[in-house]
């Protein structure tokens, strides 16, 4: 009888201890899981620029804390009024949501402006939303987001140049590693990729009828084969 009782005790105590130790593992296991689906989203932080024939969008993320962000816009039109300034807003769900107060014609305005995350970059938000104007009035589900100007992330500027040329004019331009922005003193704002030259770096808008050139400290705009802008030379600033 008493050996009998040993056994069973035995039994007893072997299931025990197979039972805490299956526990043990099983909340180990499941603690190392939950480490793994906390890995944080990948920071916006940069800048991102979109084209339209020659017009220049870029939105430029400068700071991200847990749902804050800020930045700036700068939309550069070619033959239209342009505008920069700055956003300060959230982004959730892959949406930027923000204030935006900008300097345009001379004037300083507040608007809303939305941007939505996609594999390419960033796509703008538009909608009527009647005549709100702060970003935290602002459904999002009212929304429509353009998709024919993507807002593509872009490498680091390597240089920023002003050119001083002839008749009082100057250039101001962004160096990119294939193409250049361009902003003429008369106004107008200019993207243009970098294509094939025998001398020098050459650059031309959608349709060839404006060519930037530049070779070492100089430059000149040719536009449909008159000198626009000559005799320029960089300017120390």
């Amino acid at each position: 009888m008493n050996k009998t009782i040993k056994i069973i005790f035995a039994l007893i105590f072997i299931i025990v201890a197979g039972l805490g130790i299956f526990f043990y593992y099983q909340k180990s296991n499941n603690g190392q899981s939950d480490t793994k689906e906390t890995v944080p989203e990948e920071s916006i932080v940069g800048t991102y620029i979109g084209h339209l024939a020659n017009d220049v969008y870029i939105l430029t993320i400068s700071s991200e804390q847990s749902e804050s962000v800020s930045g700036t816009l700068d939309i550069k039109n070619f033959e239209k009024d342009s505008s920069t300034g700055n956003l300060k807003g959230t982004y959730k769900n892959g949406i930027i949501l923000a204030d935006y107060t900008f300097q345009s014609e001379g004037m300083e305005s507040t608007s809303w402006v939305a941007f939505k995350k996609t594999t390419d970059g960033f796509i703008r938000g538009f909608g009527d939303v009647g005549p709100e104007t702060k970003a935290e009035s602002i459904d999002i589900n009212k929304l429509t987001f353009d998709s024919s100007v993507v807002y593509k992330f872009s490498n680091t500027i390597v240089n920023k140049v002003v050119f001083s040329c002839k008749e009082g004019k100057n250039i101001k331009a962004d160096f990119y590693k294939d193409r250049v922005y361009v902003s003429l003193s008369d106004g107008r704002n200019m993207s243009l990729p970098q294509v094939l030259s025998g001398s020098g770096a050459r650059y031309v808008n959608f349709n060839e009828s404006i060519v930037f050139w530049n070779k070492g400290d100089t430059a000149f705009v040719d536009e449909k084969g008159t000198i626009t802008y000559k005799d320029c030379v960089v300017k120390n600033i």
